[in-house]
């Protein structure tokens, strides 16, 4: 896992979310595969997402292509139909990894293609829904650079391998205010925060990210306070 990149490509994300969340409905989903890839995938809100499985454009639609790498600057085969990568990725800065993946990923072409679907959620937008997915998402990309963690869903926290994974998946969940499990949630090592800025810490403590945020705390201070509390749990605690 290169840690750097995993800084420069969440900063990247979330410029890529300032800059179209508020207008298209642009979101982003962390997600995991063996033996080890880890993907960022953007979608749209206008469009349902109900599913208990990934369910993403560009898996489905060749005329699109959204997914990219998490811990380097690159596009799976699978979803652009070639391995593309950026020549010293890990070394370049931000706005070079923004440039670059805005210009290979088709952002404008999933706007277009799906035109009255924005319109009519636009019809149906309000700003604090934004900026709450807009915070989660920041404090999520801060906390994946400073603890090294994928961000991925919550069906990454639990073993397929166990009887009961699927009610594991659901119960925890069920800690934050109701959400969609896969597409509502980031799930980091520790650390869950939902799209409405709710916060998880070690499965024994929630924390309200957007209070804080409204009551004059910065995204930088809010995922310092997150790691804090993180560190005083065992690892594995959980606090019904």
């Amino acid at each position: 896992m290169q840690q750097g990149c995993l800084r420069t490509i969440s900063k990247a994300t979330f410029l890529l979310l300032q800059r179209y969340h508020r207008l298209y409905g642009l979101k982003v989903i962390g997600w995991t595969k063996q033996p080890g890839n880890a993907y960022l995938s953007f979608y749209l809100d206008a469009l349902p997402h109900e599913s208990e499985f990934l369910d993403l454009p560009d898996m489905a639609n060749e005329r699109l292509v959204l997914t990219c790498y998490q811990d380097h600057v690159g596009i799976p085969a699978w979803s652009g139909g070639e391995q593309i990568e950026l020549t010293n990725g890990k070394r370049a800065r931000t706005d070079v990894v923004l440039d670059w993946l805005e210009q290979r990923l088709t952002l404008r072409e999933l706007f277009d293609y799906h035109a009255s679907e924005i319109d009519r959620w636009r019809q149906q937008y309000t700003v604090e829904a934004s900026e709450r997915y807009l915070l989660a998402w920041q404090v999520a990309g801060l906390l994946t650079a400073r603890m090294g963690s994928y961000i991925a869903t919550p069906w990454a926290l639990f073993s397929d391998y166990a009887s009961d994974y699927r009610e594991q998946v659901v119960a925890y969940a069920r800690r934050f205010t109701e959400c969609h499990p896969l597409y509502e949630i980031f799930a980091l090592d520790g650390v869950g925060i939902s799209i409405k800025a709710e916060v998880r810490i070690a499965d024994c403590e929630n924390l309200d990210a957007w209070t804080m945020f409204c009551s004059g705390h910065t995204p930088e201070a809010i995922a310092e306070t997150i790691l804090t509390k993180l560190k005083g749990y065992p690892r594995g605690a959980v606090n019904d």
